[in-house]
């Protein structure tokens, strides 16, 4: 929708990988985590590529400790361990990545030129509500979370 609308897009994430600390999370989950680490990285280039428009993307970095909800309707929650992924960084309209810092560098910045107006063609829209392909874990776990988030602030309001 935003599409032949902006010239420029600034955009930022806090994309984290899966728990450290669940029981298989190593082997069960290694290749769900290469996949998700593979996806933040390259989220800045493949939206400047779908708007065709230069990208400044912020990412989080770090390692950070929570609560992951059970069930939707229940306050059990257990430890969840992990780190943020992806890529702080500055991507033309083509998708090429002018300068980037991965989050395993930690904090930092990046600076590099890029021409605000010199506007590729954008994609063709995918007609889905997430830009890349997303696996059933991702899935199943955005609707799972979601779940548990909206029956717990329902829980919690005023």
């Amino acid at each position: 929708r935003f599409a032949g609308r902006v010239r420029l897009a600034i955009t930022g994430n806090q994309w984290w990988t899966m728990a450290e600390n669940w029981l298989g999370a190593d082997t069960v989950f290694a290749a769900f985590r290469q996949y998700n680490r593979y996806l933040s990285e390259n989220a800045a280039n493949e939206f400047a590529r779908l708007l065709g428009v230069p990208v400044l993307h912020a990412s989080h970095c770090g390692r950070f400790e929570g609560r992951c909800l059970l069930a939707p309707g229940l306050d059990a929650s257990v430890r969840y361990v992990s780190e943020f992924v992806g890529r702080t960084q500055i991507v033309d309209a083509a998708g090429h990545t002018v300068a980037g810092r991965d989050a395993a560098e930690g904090p930092g910045f990046v600076v590099g030129d890029i021409e605000i107006g010199d506007v590729a063609l954008p994609a063709a829209p995918t007609g889905r509500f997430w830009i890349p392909a997303l696996t059933l874990t991702h899935l199943g776990n955005w609707y799972h979370q979601n779940a548990c988030g909206r029956s717990y602030y329902r829980r919690r309001r005023r």
